[in-house]
């Protein structure tokens, strides 16, 4: 018995929309490229926020 508030959505429709490229884990070369740019872009943030609160730096 199905509740009355249970959407009646053809599952089947909806997965078949979704490119099999996009639900496959990126490879190894491209985890790392990601990876490492994440880092970069936290290392670059960290250091430009660290400049701002140095003590001594006048505007």
């Amino acid at each position: 018995m199905k509740a009355a508030a249970t959407p009646n959505v053809d599952e089947g429709a909806m997965t078949a929309a979704i490119p099999t490229e996009l639900l496959l884990p990126p490879t190894d070369p491209a985890r790392s490229m990601v990876l490492g740019a994440g880092i970069l872009a936290v290392a670059y943030t960290y250091r430009r926020v660290w400049l701002n609160f140095a003590p001594g730096r006048k505007q």
